[in-house]
């Protein structure tokens, strides 16, 4: 599939994104009748991993995280709640066909299923039972061991023992 550029939202004219997760400056005259613009932005990195660069307009600097504008301008717009995916996990790799729309839950699921949730690769539960397919109940998002679930079940059904 050939990359395909569009304008990023926001800073059409000025800026553009990749299919393939690159971002460009378009080139324009300045005041002074000089040329700026018209190569690729080099990409740093934010707090949390994620690239990001810098956009200019009207001599305002922004940072923007790249696979924002990536799906903003090739996904459109998110709606209330929604957050962006990574599909193979990886925050640097921006290309459109590893990016989609979902919810916080999808998100978790997808950092589940690849193995890269700090809880996820625990194989018993704080007592010692097992997480097997027959003995775990995913609510919410979190594993629940069923063993355990029974015992405290129990005590809360039984009288509370007062000493005499």
């Amino acid at each position: 599939m050939e990359p395909e550029w569009r304008d990023v939202v926001g800073y059409e004219g000025l800026y553009q994104v990749c299919s393939d997760g690159r971002v460009r400056s378009l080139p324009r005259r300045g005041g002074n009748s000089r040329t700026y613009g018209g190569q690729l932005l080099a990409a740093g990195a934010d707090m949390a991993g994620y690239p990001k660069v810098a956009l200019n307009r009207d001599h305002i600097s922004r940072s923007a995280r790249v696979h924002v504008l990536v799906a903003a301008a090739f996904l459109g717009p998110r709606a209330d709640g929604m957050e962006i995916r990574h599909l193979n996990g990886v925050k640097t790799d921006n290309r459109l066909e590893n990016l989609a729309y979902g919810s916080s839950a999808e998100n978790m699921q997808d950092t589940l299923r690849l193995g890269r949730h700090p809880q996820g690769s625990k194989t018993h539960c704080p007592k010692g039972h097992p997480y097997s397919e027959t003995n775990t109940r995913v609510y919410r998002g979190f594993r629940y061991c069923l063993t355990c679930d029974r015992v405290r079940t129990r005590r809360r059904g039984k009288p509370v023992e007062t000493a005499a």
